[in-house]
């Protein structure tokens, strides 16, 4: 299982830091440049306003299928036919609900407008999340890594064309990347139909109110999971644009600093997707997942946090080279936000494992909480440090998120960071600390004193036996000869 795991976390790997990064730092960056803080503010706010009603998109019916794919291949026959046709009446209600949600907290004929297609494309990614919690779940990962960037690589094409050609023959507007979204969206979605529907020898939608019951019934955890996630998560730039003065140009002047966060937090979910169907198919067979957990852990939190620490010590220069007002401010928040990529790592290992064992009445008293201490803090620190206030609150609520799930892993399956990792990871960032001081005095310009910083994190990671080759190959020789 964990040779699979590495063989398919490299391929995955390979193919999203080919697009992804490109598309966040090249497409969506240059999309605000264009079109200013207010209108980008303007548009982060209503994006994560849509966020919040995701519950009714999808109702937890894909992390559920997802498992019980993994754990049950032969479902996805009588399964799947019955779902599609859900979740179209759900894409209505969702649809439904958050634009009146919209007139009611009192959005303009234009933001109204940008909400109706952005909530339209919220529909399709949650489609499109469905369709590859199937491939996933058969275990189909080359098929999933490939959809997972299809999508942005649509887009780059897009909206390259129209921001650096002449063929629109006028000014880029943020309509314009609402648009290239549903129809990159759109694509993908009939792709990724395609793909499960050859796994379908014959397919015949159905209406089953019974099976629909049911099947709600024992995906509501998840459901009511996905909804304090999508809460604390994305309600940060909401209250900012609609509290606090100014608040479209506060919501981009945190949305500058948060798409570099968004950019790392890609890398680490990469490993819970691949992770969630494994772990499902080793608790049902009663297998043992600690090595598998060691392993995610060494590698994913050494790695995150190197690149984090690296972007703490060089946001300035980075926000600096890629957009071009509010550039302090952005910085000071981008420095605080992208630390917290250390504790969404670190739930992405072990939230997953918690998912996976069907731990969601615990997860789900952790996200409570996470809500309840997000609302309360940018509530407080919003009004008097606007977009830092955000910030500040979002650090404070992961730190403590993190903290509980490497808790509550240990009292549930026995399993933790050993005292020896836990020691080795806080020796690495706490020496990456003066490497970052000293790293402005390296020769060249700022990013070749990064890429040198980053270096000397991943050689003491090596040394350290975080990132451990050995024991990588190790595993791929022993899993060849089972």
């Amino acid at each position: 299982m964990q040779k699979t795991f590495l063989t398919n976390l490299g391929f995955l790997l390979l193919v999203n830091l080919l697009i992804k990064p490109f598309y966040i730092l090249g497409i969506d960056a240059e999309v605000q440049n264009v079109v200013g803080a207010e209108d980008y503010g303007n548009y982060f706010a209503i994006l994560n306003f849509t966020f919040l009603f995701n519950i009714l998109n999808d109702l937890g019916i894909t992390n559920f299928n997802n498992r019980n794919i993994a754990q049950h291949k032969e479902k996805l026959e009588a399964h799947f036919p019955r779902i599609i046709v859900l979740r179209f009446f759900l894409l209505l209600v969702y649809g439904v609900v958050t634009f009146f949600s919209g007139l009611f907290v009192g959005y303009s004929k234009w933001q109204l407008t940008l909400l109706a297609f952005l909530a339209l494309n919220q529909g399709l990614i949650a489609s499109i999340y469905f369709l590859r919690s199937n491939l996933s779940g058969l275990h189909l990962f080359k098929q999933d890594s490939i959809i997972s960037v299809l999508d942005r690589a649509l887009l780059i094409l897009f909206c390259g064309i129209l921001l650096w050609t002449d063929v629109a023959q006028s000014e880029f507007k943020i309509e314009w990347f609402v648009y290239a979204q549903t129809i990159s969206y759109l694509i993908t979605f009939l792709t990724a139909f395609v793909l499960v529907r050859r796994k379908i020898s014959r397919l015949r939608l159905r209406i089953d109110p019974s099976f629909w019951k049911s099947i709600i019934n024992q995906s509501a955890p998840f459901a009511i999971l996905i909804l304090l996630l999508s809460i604390y998560h994305r309600i940060d730039t909401v209250i900012l644009e609609r509290i606090v003065v100014d608040g479209d140009v506060q919501s981009g002047i945190y949305a500058q600093g948060f798409r570099f966060l968004d950019a790392l937090n890609n890398f680490s979910f990469l490993f819970a997707v691949l992770l969630f169907p494994m772990f499902s198919r080793m608790l049902e067979n009663g297998e043992d997942c600690k090595e598998l957990l060691d392993l995610a852990t060494r590698i994913l939190i050494s790695t995150v946090g190197i690149m984090a620490i690296t972007c703490f010590f060089f946001r300035v220069d980075i926000i600096d080279w890629r957009y071009t007002t509010n550039i302090d401010m952005a910085a000071t928040c981008f420095g605080l936000l992208i630390l917290t990529a250390i504790c969404h790592s670190t739930v992405h290992v072990f939230g997953t494992l918690l998912t996976s064992g069907g731990k969601l009445r615990t997860l789900n008293i952790i996200s409570a909480f996470a809500v309840l201490l997000s609302l309360g803090l940018n509530l407080w620190l919003a009004p008097k440090l606007l977009a830092l206030g955000s910030t500040i609150a979002n650090l404070t609520t992961n730190v403590l998120v993190s903290g509980a799930h490497i808790l509550i892993v240990h009292r549930i399956f026995g399993y933790s960071i050993s005292g020896s990792v836990l020691l080795r990871l806080i020796l690495l960032f706490l020496v990456m600390i003066p490497v970052g001081n000293f790293a402005h005095f390296f020769p060249g310009s700022w990013f070749i004193s990064a890429c040198i910083m980053g270096a000397i994190g991943v050689a003491l990671a090596l040394a350290m036996k975080l990132i451990d080759i050995a024991g990588l190959m190790g595993i791929l020789k022993r899993n060849e000869t089972r």
